[in-house]
């Protein structure tokens, strides 16, 4: 262990017992497309009360599952690292992350002394100002500047955490929570692709047609298959989503808000 506490950073996969079918997939396709050789980065997986005996990664257990993030925050109480990359179990990586692409992401993150820096890239990030040739700050107020995956400041980032909040409420509440503090980037060009096997509990159609075609064998078993008006309407959310992003300017969405928190007295 006196290897591990010298390290400065270290993977996190996020993860829950209700979640350990997924757990062979993912590291199957994380430690091929992640090039760890030559690195000294630890791999750190978190669970509940059930231990991940992979030999590539060390377990981390949070015990009894009460809520998202206190589990959360036990996980990260048990990192020696001062900085975190979190990726969820439930993102299958599915394109190659070249060692001198990781590195340059780590480096990144930490000579800039980031707080967060999030490793996938939208549309509406496009206008936002080039930090370098590869990254882009996120600006004071920004909705969902604070994303569970991504690289922290671990630090920070327990502080930030909630006892009581679930992933959304993170991301949501998070943002406004960290509105007007500094050191917030994206990266320019997603650190790597993914395929999103559960969605609330179900198997995502996408995922379904992911392993067809890549000959993956899913055990459907552990959970149900996302029902059609469930895909329907999370296909409207979704449109609905980033139609509302691309279109209507975020500075605008968040002025109009604080004016409902004002007419409504919800602050």
């Amino acid at each position: 262990m006196n290897k591990l506490s010298n390290n400065e950073f270290g993977i996190l996969i996020l993860s829950c017992d209700a979640y350990l079918d997924l757990w062979p997939l993912f590291l199957e396709y994380f430690f091929n497309n992640f090039d760890l050789d030559g690195t000294s980065y630890p791999v750190y997986f978190g669970s509940n009360e059930v231990p991940n005996n992979d030999p590539r990664v060390i377990p981390l257990l949070s015990g009894k599952d009460t809520n998202w993030s206190s589990s959360y925050i036990k996980i990260l109480e048990q990192i020696s690292c001062s900085k975190i990359l979190v990726i969820l179990e439930d993102m299958i990586v599915v394109t190659p992350v070249e060692a001198y692409k990781l590195k340059e992401f780590v480096e990144f993150g930490i000579s800039s002394n980031a707080t967060h820096v999030q490793y996938s890239h939208w549309p509406w990030h496009n206008n936002l100002t080039s930090k370098n040739n590869l990254f882009l700050e996120i600006p004071k107020q920004m909705p969902y500047r604070s994303l569970v995956c991504g690289f922290w400041d671990k630090s920070y980032l327990t502080r930030l955490l909630i006892p009581g909040e679930s992933p959304w409420n993170f991301e949501i509440m998070g943002s406004y929570r960290v509105s007007y503090d500094t050191g917030f980037y994206v990266i320019k060009k997603n650190l790597f692709d993914w395929v999103n096997l559960v969605e609330k509990g179900c198997w995502t159609n996408e995922s379904l047609i992911w392993a067809k075609k890549n000959s993956v064998n899913i055990n459907l078993f552990p959970r149900p298959i996302s029902k059609f008006s469930s895909r329907i309407i999370s296909k409207l959310k979704k449109y609905y989503f980033n139609s509302v992003r691309l279109l209507i300017s975020w500075k605008f969405r968040v002025k109009f808000m604080h004016l409902l928190r004002k007419i409504f007295i919800s602050y």
